[in-house]
């Protein structure tokens, strides 16, 4: 169990146990939510239904800049921000729901693994990419619909524009490549199928280094998140907020050369070992498609080139190696931002003055 202490360090304070009506209304959702959402999941409604049920909810005074929920695995209930509503409540206990439902805990009761998330060695590890996909998998549930949104000079497409939105595009990237159903299943389950799914189709060091990387990025929000609830709550001086917009500044630049050096290297190491394994025209046709509508994933800075810089030079290791044959031509579609001129402009454009460069993170190392 956990006391008023331990919830209080949560940033939980005074909770009031919700009404049975509500409870009801809130299992009826998440359980019909996720199974309408991931039919393949084969899980009964009626047995989903009574697992989030048996939970025990609580309304509480909560920290500003929360999500306005937070499950403890502790005494295995959801605590929500007592000035919701119960329609944001159901959509926020979907995402507590999954935590509860992932987690993993030892003979003495604690936890051991969270998802994608592993607490077993001398540090946690994955705790971004398992943040990332429980919010994907909620917002999938919830029907939120794809909007263009703009964080730390980035933008990009996202289902989760409110949570975890640089986390949750990369890991819709991943998803994107290995496929939906292993990173529901493992993330639901708690297993490695995923990550060895990644692992297969790009290599041991690509997927360490994207799970550092989200790890790293989870921990920029939050320090920035702290600084920010000093200011709005606590009386600092103008010494303080110069220094501490200088900080959140160093924060931004980190996170948004940490998301493009996982986007760059999950985007190589990828469609690279992809093409040293393609032989049929099949193969081929499948590999150009799948690269050109990769472009719908990623995140853009308005200096980033390296996608089209990839897909030009990839579209000529093809031709050299395989030859112009038909089944095997280019996609040629024109698309605003990234592919407004696109293949033979570009192609002339970038042969007669542009000279290959490297990814914008070959001085990574430095700037840490």
């Amino acid at each position: 169990m956990i006391n008023d202490k331990e919830l209080e360090k949560k940033g939980i304070k005074n909770p009031e146990e919700l009404d049975a009506i509500s409870i009801t209304l809130i299992a009826k959702y998440v359980a019909k939510s996720i199974v309408n959402a991931f039919p393949f999941f084969n899980v009964d409604y009626s047995q989903l239904f009574m697992k989030v049920a048996r939970l025990k909810m609580y309304k509480a005074e909560m920290e500003l800049n929360t999500s306005g929920a937070s499950y403890v695995y502790k005494n295995e209930a959801i605590y929500f921000k007592n000035t919701l509503s119960i329609e944001t409540m159901k959509k926020l206990a979907i995402h507590e729901f999954i935590h509860h439902y992932q987690q993993v805990l030892d003979e003495k009761g604690e936890v051991k693994r969270f998802g994608l998330c592993d607490f077993t060695q001398l540090f946690t590890y994955g705790k971004g990419m398992n943040e990332a996909s429980v919010q994907l998998i909620s917002a999938k549930a919830n029907k939120e619909k794809e909007e263009e949104v703009r964080y730390f000079d980035i933008t990009f497409s996202t289902i989760s524009p409110d949570y975890y939105p640089i986390e949750c595009n990369l890991i819709r990237q991943m998803d994107y490549l290995v496929g939906k159903e292993v990173l529901f299943e493992s993330t639901m389950n708690a297993n490695d199928n995923f990550k060895n799914a990644v692992i297969e189709c790009t290599n041991k060091k690509t997927f360490y280094t994207i799970q550092d990387n989200l790890d790293a990025i989870i921990k920029t929000e939050d320090k920035m998140a702290r600084i920010s609830t000093k200011i709005e709550t606590e009386n600092v001086d103008e010494k303080y907020i110069v220094k501490a917009s200088r900080i959140i500044g160093k924060c931004k630049e980190k996170i948004r050369i940490l998301f493009l050096q996982s986007q760059n290297l999950l985007l190589t190491s990828y469609f690279d070992k992809a093409f040293s394994k393609m032989y049929s025209n099949t193969e081929i046709s499948d590999f150009r498609k799948k690269l050109y509508y990769y472009r719908d994933y990623i995140g853009v800075t308005d200096k980033y080139s390296f996608f089209n810089q990839y897909y030009i030079n990839m579209m000529e290791r093809i031709d050299k190696k395989f030859g112009d044959e038909p089944d095997t031509k280019a996609l040629i579609v024109y698309k605003k931002s990234i592919f407004a001129i696109f293949m033979e402009k570009i192609k002339k454009i970038w042969k007669s003055t542009i000279k290959p460069s490297s990814s914008v993170y070959e001085n990574y190392d430095e700037k840490e």
